[in-house]
């Protein structure tokens, strides 16, 4: 019987982040951060969260307040300026919402580590910016597809990395909580266009980690591509790759498009 959800074809959220986080810091990554805090003080994160919806709340009022002034109004100048402001007002509201989701949840923290927590920060904002923007494609549970940008507008979606978990807003889901899967093909596309962010020895990748590489730019040039011809372009680009090194790539990187079964068009 066919897989009906092949987990090969998936990352575990804490794995993007990690994998994430390794290409962009390197050896200042310490596999630590999707559980650093900034303070040993419980309440921190408490109060960054208040303070960013007393924030969010702020900018709700005047908003509500400039849409009944502006639906009594006919066009011109005045109204011009007010569908300015509401624009400007939107772009502000959804900043804080970005940075309100990529707060760690309070069960997540487990040491305290200013740097770490840190780093952390800064591969979550990077991670649901791939998100939000659709260069990366996040499944909530086994079938669906999260909209991330849409989602961060609901107060009760909510995300732990160290968990792998999310809590769906209950207008697209009556889950609750379910588990958030990454696609590998589209989250490693994405990864070789970011450039790590510290300086650095020259990356020294596996051959393996070379044949990811490599398969991965593949997928954006081959609609499909017969295995064993794949296994010779490689292993012309990579000699010294070896076929139980390919098996292993490509089953778990290939996408599911590759191994359809049948003729390939010409």
């Amino acid at each position: 019987m066919p897989l009906k959800f092949d987990l090969d074809n998936h990352y575990f959220l804490l794995q993007a982040f990690d994998r994430l986080g390794r290409h962009l810091y390197r050896n200042d990554w310490t596999g630590m951060e999707a559980f650093a805090s900034p303070s040993d003080d419980p309440d921190f994160l408490k109060t960054r969260h208040n303070e960013l919806d007393d924030q969010l709340d702020t900018i709700g009022l005047e908003k509500t307040a400039l849409f009944q002034k502006g639906g009594r109004l006919e066009a011109g100048p005045e109204k011009q300026q007010i569908d300015q402001r509401l624009f400007e007002l939107q772009s502000q509201e959804q900043e804080l919402l970005n940075r309100k989701s990529a707060l760690p949840s309070y069960r997540e923290t487990l040491i305290a580590d200013y740097e770490q927590y840190q780093r952390g920060q800064r591969v979550r904002e990077t991670l649901y910016a791939g998100f939000a923007d659709k260069k990366i494609k996040a499944l909530f549970g086994l079938d669906q597809i999260i909209d991330w940008k849409l989602w961060c507008g609901y107060e009760s979606f909510e995300t732990s990395v160290s968990l792998s978990l999310a809590t769906a807003p209950p207008e697209y889901s009556t889950r609750g909580d379910a588990p958030v899967f990454v696609s590998k093909t589209s989250f490693e596309q994405w990864l070789i266009t970011l450039q790590p962010l510290v300086e650095s020895e020259p990356e020294i990748l596996t051959i393996k980690e070379q044949a990811i590489r490599l398969i991965t730019k593949q997928t954006e040039t081959h609609e499909r591509i017969k295995k064993d011809d794949c296994w010779q372009a490689m292993n012309t680009e990579i000699p010294d790759l070896t076929r139980n090194m390919f098996d292993d790539v490509w089953k778990d990187h290939a996408p599911a498009r590759w191994k359809k079964q049948g003729r390939l068009r010409n």
